[in-house]
């Protein structure tokens, strides 16, 4: 006998029923009377026992109820138990809402520790039938990862999106630092949530943590009545989260809600939905933010470009002088740029954070000849303990092995001694009036078993992320409106995304920005290859800012590579003069007019209507810039609709359009642009001003 209990409002129904030894669920879309999930929910657990290896797949029943919040929302709450492991499974669904979300909360009752070698809870749903024939309703179905449907290192025509035929005969994959080209199995694809598109109809599902991190995560599994789909849920990916894989006596460990929301139309309204959720939680642009434009010294110094990033007190000596800066200055007041940005070579050594006098004079005189002379602030690199000189750090913030021998010359990310002397030398910067800070260098440093440390023991990827989080704060406490950008927080500054995207940022005194994926050295080439290509996708599904310095020398006479970086990274970045004059001037211009809508660049709504389709809007005003690009090789005839009430703007707008060859008709605005091989072309949008 089958006992059951229910959710239901207009757009979705949960059924949850115990029935033997199993916990089965029903997902329904009330709306096409699809049915997402349909068997039993998914439990398992691999943990160690004396005898070896136990897997369980089930739970053992213990009690569910169904309870109101004081907000009408009903409230499904599940027990049950694998050995002395409790878990308590909650669905939430409230009852004018398209979404519902979940929880879990995993409890060791018993008095020893549980060691968890996989853990994998998930909705399932028949895939085929007993033969390995796909249920012909989903065959059209498909699955798009949330937000990198191009991976940072996706080549042209590479997807994370996938048919059923994919999610059946392919593994789930990841890179690691140092061999990116490359890409190691697991038996899950994972992304930060997904959009599940049929027929007209989409699921976007998706995970959100704070506490540790945690993935979204889609596979299958085989059973005898055929091939099932397991989604949503929890689970650990790629060893992550770490707090899976040990959970003490006594110990409650409250994973990350999940959100399973239904909507009309496909990928592009999946993003929308999950941006607008991202921005609820705090991962948003600032009002009023106004970063201010970059030169990178880097890209013409002789410095870096004659010792290959070989660093020598000598070599900074006779590369990084201030006659050097100086020259570097001139050109980024000539281009328009706001603030000059050091790369490595300010300091004494490399990331030690103590500003070279003798090389550079103070650091206030410094600050105020940058402002005085060429009207710009002075913007730093500061590696952390990944990327840095050690020995200008105490030795007692190196780190120790489980042995207690200290590994000398390989700092601890997390030490006490380090993060404090680090904060002190961040903030005496501050106070001389530098205006932003990147926190490069901050790869896991591994390990670490020294108490006098202060990180829990072993020191954890996760220890490290909050070491780093408290870095940020360490500075922002005092001054608030320095700009902090933090790399990827395991894997620093390579083209790929290790930690959740949004992950730690919102929290007080955070971080201000991202890293755009290191596409710095070869923009241009990043971009014709489709790598770049991914930041459209971060667009659509984040506004929490991107910053990226780009090389201004691989550019073309129509100014493509800035266009198109000054359209996906809400904080630009630009360094090197071109060889060719017809460019620079051509970059000049490209400056002021870039310059002049730059509000529509960091602060507006980002919407895209293909790759090469950026439309930034700022509602308030009524008003909209869009970029348009021809990333081929071969003339192009770019044209294309859109409804202006898809964007914010009124149909009913009085619209002035700079651009004969584009007009607004029937609430639509239309445009027609033939446009070169490589290249950009940008349509401004503006009410009609009434006096």
């Amino acid at each position: 006998m089958r006992k059951e209990w229910v959710l239901e409002n207009t757009y979705l129904k949960l059924a949850i029923g115990v029935r033997g030894k199993f916990i089965e669920a029903e997902l329904q879309d009330n709306k096409s009377g699809r049915i997402l999930a349909q068997g039993p929910y998914l439990y398992r657990l691999e943990r160690e026992v004396e005898e070896g290896r136990l897997t369980t797949d089930s739970l053992l029943f213990q009690e569910a109820e169904v309870n109101r919040t004081d907000k009408k929302a009903e409230v499904l709450q599940i027990k049950g138990r694998a050995g002395e492991l409790e878990i308590t499974h909650q669905f939430l669904l409230s009852p004018d809402k398209p979404f519902l979300k979940e929880s879990f909360t995993l409890y060791n009752r018993g008095s020893s520790s549980i060691k968890i070698t996989n853990l994998r809870f998930g909705f399932t749903r028949p895939l085929t039938d007993a033969i390995g024939v796909v249920v012909p309703e989903l065959e059209e179905d498909r699955f798009v990862a949330v937000p990198y449907r191009r991976d940072t290192f996706g080549q042209k025509g590479e997807y994370q999106d996938y048919s059923i035929s994919d999610i059946m005969n392919k593994r789930g994959q990841y890179r690691v630092v140092g061999q990116e080209k490359a890409v190691f199995p697991a038996e899950y694809f994972g992304a930060e949530g997904w959009v599940w598109i049929f027929k007209g109809r989409s699921l976007l599902f998706f995970n959100y943590s704070q506490e540790h991190m945690e993935f979204s995560l889609i596979g299958i599994d085989k059973a005898d009545d055929g091939i099932r789909l397991i989604f949503g849920g929890c689970g650990k990916w790629h060893q992550d989260p770490e707090c899976f894989e040990e959970i003490s006596a006594g110990e409650k460990i409250l994973c990350g809600q999940n959100r399973y929301q239904l909507l009309n139309g496909g990928f592009k309204e999946g993003y929308y939905t999950f941006r607008h959720f991202m921005n609820e939680k705090g991962h948003f642009v600032p009002k009023g933010f106004n970063p201010p434009v970059h030169w990178n010294e880097l890209y013409d110094n002789r410095y870096w470009q004659l010792t290959s990033g070989r660093d020598t007190p000598e070599a900074r000596k006779i590369y990084y002088r201030l006659e050097d800066m100086e020259e570097e200055a001139a050109k980024a007041k000539e281009l328009g740029c706001e603030s000059l940005y050091l790369d490595p070579g300010w300091d004494t050594s490399l990331a030690s954070t103590i500003w070279d006098e003798e090389r550079l004079g103070s650091i206030k005189s410094f600050v105020h000849l940058m402002k005085e002379k060429y009207g710009l602030d002075v913007s730093l690199h500061c590696p952390l303990a990944g990327w840095c000189d050690p020995s200008a750090y105490p030795r007692q913030a190196d780190r120790m092995d489980a042995d207690g021998k200290r590994l000398e010359g390989e700092l601890c990310s997390g030490a006490k001694q380090y993060l404090d002397e680090k904060a002190k030398r961040l903030l005496k910067l501050c106070q001389a009036g530098i205006t932003f800070l990147m926190y490069d260098g901050t790869y896991y440093t591994g390990p670490c078993f020294d108490k006098s440390h202060g990180h829990p023991i072993p020191y954890t990827r996760e220890a490290h992320c909050r070491a780093y989080l408290e870095l940020v704060r360490m500075v922002h406490r005092e001054f608030p409106h320095v700009l902090v950008e933090m790399h990827d927080m395991i894997v620093g500054g390579v083209c790929l995304r290790y930690c959740p995207t949004y992950y730690l940022h919102g929290l007080s005194h955070s971080f201000d920005e991202n890293w755009g994926f290191e596409y710095m050295w070869d923009p241009m080439e990043d971009l014709l290859s489709g790598w770049a290509v991914s930041l459209y996708y971060y667009n659509l599904a984040y506004s929490l800012p991107l910053y990226l310095h780009i090389n201004l020398r691989m550019d073309n006479m129509h100014c493509l590579e800035f266009w198109w970086y000054a359209s996906t990274c809400r904080h630009l970045g630009v360094g090197g003069r071109h060889s060719e004059l017809v460019v620079w001037q051509a970059h000049k211009s490209a400056m002021q007019r870039y310059l002049r809508l730059k509000e529509f660049y960091t602060q507006g709504i980002f919407y895209g209507f293909g790759e090469d389709i950026h439309i930034h809007v700022l509602p308030e005003k009524q008003a909209a810039v869009i970029n348009l690009f021809n990333l081929t090789g071969r003339e192009i005839l770019q044209q294309g609709s859109f409804s202006l009430e898809e964007i914010g703007i009124s149909s009913d707008a009085s619209l002035i359009i700079e651009d004969k060859r584009c007009c607004v008709k029937d609430s639509s605005f239309e445009f027609n642009r033939r446009m070169p091989p490589h290249s950009a072309a940008i349509i401004e949008i503006w009410p009609v001003k009434i006096n």
